[in-house]
């Protein structure tokens, strides 16, 4: 059987995840990137064409932002049988267990490995006032400059608060962690030092 294979990418926000995933993706055709997050919304507005779009906008606790294992997952796995020939970086999935369990269940793919983007407050907060806040973000929210800080500082608080059950849900895959508190040279460096790793361990 040809294998789909995966590497789950996670870590704070303003780590540089999509930075460094995407740009090696570009320096190597057989690796693409795709972001969780991106990827949703763009089936929500339709960018994307998905047989899940329905059940996402109908399904979805409006509260707390969050729709069901099986939704998450299946556009996950939708996305990635378009394209078999390449090994996916997967940035920012699964957030649960039950996603997991259902993208695992999956026998056509192949969960190469995991790496966690590690990096401290000030790093990350400074990192996202400079790319800016990104439009959504925002969700029906208008935020003040002077808000901004506090709106970044929560959102790394928040994804703070769940990186314990995050690595254990990635522990099980050949867990490796960046500094990512070092320039994007450097965390380059350590990336492509992982993927060889991770190659290696494929043979």
């Amino acid at each position: 059987m040809n294998f789909k294979e995966v590497i789950f990418i996670a870590g704070y926000p303003g780590a540089g995840k999509g930075t460094i995933c995407q740009e090696y993706s570009l320096n190597q055709p057989d690796f693409y990137h795709v972001s969780a997050g991106d990827l949703i919304r763009d089936v929500i507005t339709q960018k994307n064409v998905s047989k899940f779009r329905e059940p996402l906008i109908t399904t979805g606790d409006k509260e707390t932002k969050t729709s069901p294992a099986w939704v998450i997952s299946g556009i996950m796995n939708e996305r990635i049988s378009l394209d078999p020939q390449r090994v996916c970086l997967l940035d920012g999935f699964p957030q649960r267990k039950e996603e997991l369990d259902i993208f695992a269940n999956d026998k056509s793919i192949k969960i190469v490995g995991s790496i966690f983007f590690d990096a401290s407050l000030d790093n990350c907060v400074q990192r996202m006032g400079v790319r800016g806040i990104r439009d959504f973000e925002l969700f029906d929210k208008k935020l003040l400059d002077r808000e901004l800080i506090d709106y970044y500082k929560n959102r790394y608080m928040h994804y703070s608060s769940r990186v314990a059950d995050v690595k254990c849900l990635l522990t099980p895959f050949n867990l490796y962690q960046i500094d990512a508190n070092q320039n994007v040279p450097s965390v380059y460096n350590q990336f492509q030092t992982i993927i060889s790793q991770l190659k290696q361990r494929k043979k």
